[in-house]
């Protein structure tokens, strides 16, 4: 008697940034509606008022530490053939300007991603994407949980270290110098 044949899942097609290109320019996507992360468009999520809160906090303390000319926020970045995700603010290692097209992962020194509804995307997928694309420092500014998640010693696997810290303590950027900020400043 035969065995039965082993059971393939189906292939899935995995998602360039060229085929997202060949998409906008058809006018069959919407490019303010999703983000390119393994592969695979995403939806953006709608923002409530806590997110804008945060992420503005987030986006003026990065500025203030590292000037407004290399912050970026709500607009994407290159990591990967596969991976252009929208983190809601990054600081580059030169200005903005400098850069002809979209930043790409060796350009960008920190990732921030401010979560009240996506924090498993943002603890596993993203966390993932960045690390294997060589972000020095990702931080997860945890809106629920009031409270910020850093991750730093990328490796291929993930992170090499993670941290917690709740809106009692203070950060400062890998690449920064001067004070640390406060935690509680970055939430709403």
């Amino acid at each position: 008697m035969a065995s039965p044949p082993a059971f393939e899942p189906p292939r899935r097609l995995l998602l360039t940034r060229a085929h997202v290109a060949v998409l906008l320019n058809a006018g069959l996507l919407e490019e303010a509606r999703y983000e390119l992360l393994n592969g695979a468009l995403v939806e953006k999520m709608p923002q409530n008022k806590p997110h804008v809160v945060s992420c503005r906090r987030v986006t003026h303390a990065l500025e203030d530490c590292f000037g407004r000319e290399r912050v970026g926020a709500q607009a994407p970045i290159m990591l990967d053939e596969i991976n252009e995700p929208e983190p809601d603010s990054y600081v580059t290692r030169f200005p903005l300007e400098d850069y002809p097209d979209n930043p790409t992962a060796r350009d960008v020194v920190l990732v921030v991603e401010v979560s009240d509804t996506t924090l498993r995307v943002d603890r596993t997928d993203k966390a993932e994407s960045y690390a294997r694309a060589g972000i020095l420092e990702y931080w997860i500014v945890d809106v629920n949980g009031r409270r910020l998640i850093l991750h730093q010693q990328p490796t291929e696997d993930g992170y090499g270290s993670i941290q917690i810290l709740d809106e009692n303590g203070a950060v400062l950027p890998l690449m920064a110098q001067g004070e640390p900020f406060a935690i509680r400043d970055l939430l709403p």
